[in-house]
């Protein structure tokens, strides 16, 4: 004789049907704001490394301050 799981497994009902469709659906979302969330990880990850440079003696030694000064302004603007 199944037991109650086994035969629940066997027989889905509409409702487990359901909640696989929208399962599905949301997958689907989840994978749009996933892509947008290391979009904005890939950007800040490239921005601090840009502060990192620019605090750096030896890089901004090549620069000049008006170089320097609009560098920082742009990695100010996103860290914001």
């Amino acid at each position: 004789m199944p037991t109650l799981e086994e035969h629940i497994c066997a027989t889905p009902n509409k409702y487990d049907v359901l909640l696989v469709k929208k399962a599905g659906r949301y997958n689907a979302e989840d994978e749009e704001v996933m892509k947008k969330v290391e979009a904005q990880n890939d950007l800040e990850n490239y921005t601090y490394n840009m502060r990192n440079m620019v605090r750096d003696e030896k890089f901004t030694a090549k620069l000049t301050a008006e170089n320097k000064q609009s560098i920082e302004k742009a990695v100010d603007d996103g860290l914001v």
